[in-house]
């Protein structure tokens, strides 16, 4: 288990990955450093998630870095805690993963769970980067808070009749256009969702282990998201990680100004 966290860990520093229609094309200077940004916080995601399984003290404790501001600290922390979790979940819960999601009638493409854990994450670090080179992408803030809101309402009550259960069967019904596209759009909610199908059903194979690391996975989640809706907001603990609503047009970072103009600060 060692073994595979550590190699788990140094994917995460790896990522994100720049989209293969990018690769050797010039970057303007927003690019880059929004790239650099992005591959600073996924490095030391991952070199907290490899202390984690190696009984060793986080680089924050340890005092061997410090971040500017300190809440992007507490940030990463709570980030990895949450892949740790679902991490977990899914090493505990792939056949149940893998058979739910056979039943919906999707190709379900991953061999074993590490496979997957590695998708998912991939999809996540990649998605933050692919919309910097977009001709234009807005980031809006009260979009994003309205996005983990209805997140949280379909990992919280994930019933097949819920409209999050519904738009997750959508969901599944794209994953092979996308996945042809260069892109995993197998995400941690789409596990959530299949999982919580699985836990309905009476003859669940390690039903209560699956159900231990399903609850220890939407906790880490919560917690992430609570901080990040009042985060968005500029308030709370992590209001410095946050820098308000932007967009991206033709390789410039725009931020939004007053009446929900996107354009550079005089």
């Amino acid at each position: 288990m060692a073994k595979s966290a550590k190699s788990l860990g140094f994917f995460i520093s790896s990522l994100p990955r720049i989209p293969n229609e990018q690769v050797g094309k010039k970057v303007t200077e927003d690019q880059l450093q929004e790239i650099d940004r992005l591959r600073n916080i996924w490095y030391w995601m991952g070199r907290c998630f490899k202390a984690h399984f190696s009984d060793q003290n986080n680089p924050f404790d340890s005092g061997e870095v410090r971040l500017d501001p300190p809440q992007f600290e507490e940030m990463i922390l709570a980030r990895t805690d949450s892949y740790i979790s679902l991490w977990g979940l899914i090493q505990v819960g792939f056949k149940a993963i893998k058979a739910e999601a056979e039943m919906t009638g999707n190709e379900f493409p991953f061999i074993d769970a590490q496979m997957l854990f590695k998708s998912i994450v991939a999809y996540d670090a990649d998605y933050s980067v692919r919309g910097i080179f977009e001709s234009y992408k807005e980031n809006s803030t009260e979009r994003l808070r309205k996005s983990i809101e209805h997140f949280q309402k379909g990992t919280t009550n994930p019933l097949p009749h819920t409209k999050a259960a519904s738009d997750m069967r959508d969901g599944l019904m794209e994953i092979k256009k996308n996945r042809e596209r260069g892109w995993s759009y197998w995400d941690e909610y789409i596990v959530l969702w299949l999982i919580s199908r699985a836990l309905q059903r009476p003859n669940c194979p390690r039903k209560k282990l699956i159900q231990k690391h399903f609850k220890a996975c939407t906790d880490a989640n919560t917690e992430v998201m609570e901080h990040m809706k009042t985060g968005l907001r500029r308030r709370g603990k992590w209001a410095k990680v946050y820098y308000g609503s932007y967009a991206w047009k033709n390789g410039e970072k725009l931020p939004a100004q007053k009446g929900g103009i996107y354009r550079k600060a005089d």
